[in-house]
């Protein structure tokens, strides 16, 4: 092949800000912080508050809220998903030439076929159609949810540990002679259920909580299958030539009191820096090794770099890494998150924020909230003093781009709703 990167990108479930060792934690997470060692930490890098969100940005390209999936997660009585008419990363990877497999979490519906993964672009899929499942039965709401492709898999053993192989095994026999490698994997951990290996849960008796410690195990155990993923691309000698990339979909859930953002304020579903801000490390042959970079980045910026790597002409929402990184395009502007009732964007070195908290279905006021962006824990609101003159023109451009919700925060499952065997959609 032309001598295309490969493109690892690896992704957490609800994984904290405060939950690596590279940020401080006191759990264990020795080979995540070994990667960030000879690789460049993000400090600045932010995803959307739910999972759905994120993935839209990543894989489809585009802010949530111009498809309609902003303001909630979609659940598994839905029949809504990511546009079928939008071409998503993986088919513009797979036109370009690369081998496109994605081994997790899809949550971008499953309510027709034409919505899974293998119908969208990845030549291989292993994983699970929605938000989350059983760590050891795979099974949601009775129903199997673990596929290989559309087939169901009734493989047995620990999912995260699972995904980990077989991710493992896709990079150390892949052909890289003959294609280069799109390898999304994106981890259920350390989303609920609280479910980790006994050997795991162990390891943290000294954590009395007992979510927390399971949450650590958790945390531990894809610690374990990031380091085994890292060290198969190494054994294969395409180091230099792969792209990888580690962070997590939104912040932790510490609204369960399980996953801890520590110092950032708020928890996943909030716009508060704990909601959004992510922790991230970066791997980019020519780029710092052992490196931390303060540049506002996105998840939806995985998208648009991707896309330069494999000289792609797709239409992107995002700005390439490679090139804000070095500062060859700097930034001072970032939208983070827009929904039907919130929003959160950065602008020369301020966060502007409109209900923080998402309230549903209506803020609880119309209060502007504006921090500087060294404030970490968005103690000091300087709305009153900032100028915020611009603020009519931005919401104006934003509301005539988005689209009503297709899922709210607010719904219930219908009490008729009984899942297709396997989670399989009949057409």
């Amino acid at each position: 092949m032309s001598g295309l990167f490969n493109i690892v990108y690896i992704v957490a479930d609800d994984l904290g800000f405060g939950d690596v060792g590279f940020n401080g934690s006191d759990l264990s997470t020795p080979n995540i912080d070994a990667f960030a060692a000879e690789a460049t930490i993000l400090r600045r890098f932010y995803a959307h508050p739910v999972c759905t969100a994120s993935r839209v940005a990543l894989l489809g390209g585009v802010y949530p809220h111009k498809v309609g999936l902003a303001d909630a997660v979609i659940r598994p009585w839905h029949r809504v998903g990511f546009p079928t008419e939008l071409p998503m990363l993986q088919e513009h990877l797979r036109a370009a030439g690369y081998h496109t497999c994605c081994f997790g979490k899809w949550h971008l519906g499953h309510g027709t076929r034409a919505m899974l993964p293998a119908q969208r672009g990845f030549d291989e899929f292993y994983g699970i159609f929605n938000g989350a499942s059983d760590y050891w039965t795979h099974r949601r709401l009775g129903e199997l949810d673990l596929h290989e492709g559309n087939d169901p898999a009734d493989d047995q053993g620990y999912l995260t540990q699972l995904l980990g192989q077989r991710a493992c095994q896709k990079v150390a026999n892949h052909d890289y002679a003959s294609r280069p490698l799109f390898l999304f994997v994106p981890f259920t951990a350390p989303h609920l259920p609280a479910q980790a290996p006994e050997e795991d849960v162990a390891l943290f008796q000294h954590i009395g909580d007992e979510k927390r410690r399971i949450y650590a195990a958790q945390v531990y155990n894809l610690d374990r299958q990031v380091g085994r993923i890292i060290a198969a691309i190494k054994d294969t000698g395409q180091w230099d030539n792969t792209i990888v990339l580690f962070t997590s979909d939104n912040g932790g859930d510490a609204m369960t009191g399980t996953g801890a953002n520590r110092p950032l304020r708020g928890s996943k579903r909030e716009l508060y820096e704990g909601g959004v801000r992510a922790p991230a490390v970066l791997h980019f042959p020519g780029l710092g090794v052992g490196a931390e970079s303060q540049v506002l980045s996105h998840i939806i910026d995985l998208h648009a770099t991707a896309l330069e790597i494999a000289g792609s002409q797709g239409a992107t929402g995002g700005r390439r890494l490679q090139r804000i990184l070095t500062g060859a395009e700097p930034r001072d502007w970032l939208l983070l998150h827009y929904d039907a009732v919130s929003y959160a964007f950065c602008r020369h070195g301020i966060k502007v924020m409109k209900n923080p908290e998402r309230a549903w279905p209506a803020p609880r006021s119309s209060l502007l909230h504006a921090y500087d962006l060294t404030d970490v824990q968005e103690n000091c609101n300087i709305a009153d003093a900032a100028d915020l003159s611009f603020i009519e023109q931005f919401e104006l451009t934003e509301e005539a781009e988005r689209i009503p919700p297709l899922v709210t925060p607010d719904e219930t499952r219908p009490t008729d709703f009984t899942p297709p065997p396997n989670w399989m959609p009949a057409a």
